[in-house]
C-alpha cells in the first residue's frame, strides 16, 4: 500500500493520510503522485549518502545526485562573516558588562559594519549545501563548544573565573582548534 505521494514541483513527499488536511489549507500539490513506500524509505526517512542531495528526475520521481560545489567566493564570504560575528559576540559581551576599552568599542563599531558589508541575504546563505552529515555534526559541535568557550571567556574577562573554569577554558580551545584543524 502507498501512504505518501511525492511532488516533483516541491520536491517533498506527503502523507496520504494528511491529504485533506493539505486541502484544506490549500496546500495540497496538484502534481503529487504515488509512490512505493520504499521510495519514500529511500529518499525521505533514511539519510541522505555522503555528498548526494535529492532532486527530481526527468520522470518526476526522486533521485540523487552529487552535491555542486558551492561558489568559492559566497563561501569565503560566509566563513568570513561567522568569524566576524564571534569576534563581535565577544566584544558586544564585554561592552554590555562595560568592561570594554575605548579601542574595544571602537574594534566592535568596525566589525559590526564589516558584517552589515558582507551581509549575505538568508537565501543565499541557504544555498550552500553542507559536503557532508559528518562535517555538519562536527560544525555544530565547534559552534557548541565555541559558545561555551565564549560564555567562560566572558567569566574571565570579568574576573569571576575560577582557576578550574580558566583549565576547562584552554581544554575547550584546543578542542575548538583541534576539530577545525588548526593549531593552538
Amino acid at each position: 500500500m502507498n501512504t505518501y505521494k511525492f511532488s516533483a514541483r516541491t520536491n517533498a513527499f506527503y502523507p496520504v493520510a494528511q491529504q485533506a488536511i493539505y486541502e484544506q489549507a490549500g496546500t495540497w500539490p496538484a502534481d503529487a503522485v504515488d509512490v512505493d513506500d520504499s521510495v519514500y524509505q529511500e529518499f525521505a526517512a533514511n539519510i541522505t549518502p555522503v555528498g548526494k542531495m535529492r532532486a527530481v528526475g526527468d520522470d518526476g520521481l526522486p533521485v540523487w545526485i552529487d552535491i555542486p560545489e558551492p561558489d568559492p567566493q559566497l563561501q569565503s564570504t560566509r566563513q568570513t562573516t561567522l568569524q566576524l560575528t564571534l569576534a563581535e559576540v565577544a566584544l558586544q559581551c564585554a561592552v554590555d558588562e562595560g568592561k570594554a576599552s575605548d579601542a574595544q568599542v571602537a574594534e566592535l563599531a568596525t566589525i559590526k559594519s564589516e558584517i552589515a558589508r558582507r551581509f549575505v541575504t538568508a537565501q543565499l546563505w541557504t544555498d550552500i549545501p553542507e559536503p557532508d552529515p559528518q562535517l555538519r555534526a562536527t560544525r555544530k559541535t565547534v559552534s557548541q563548544l565555541s559558545l561555551e568557550a565564549f560564555a567562560l571567556q566572558c567569566a574571565v574577562d570579568e574576573g569571576k573565573a575560577s582557576e578550574t573554569q580558566i583549565a576547562e577554558l584552554a581544554v575547550l580551545r584546543a578542542d575548538i582548534a583541534n576539530r577545525i584543524g588548526e593549531k593552538t
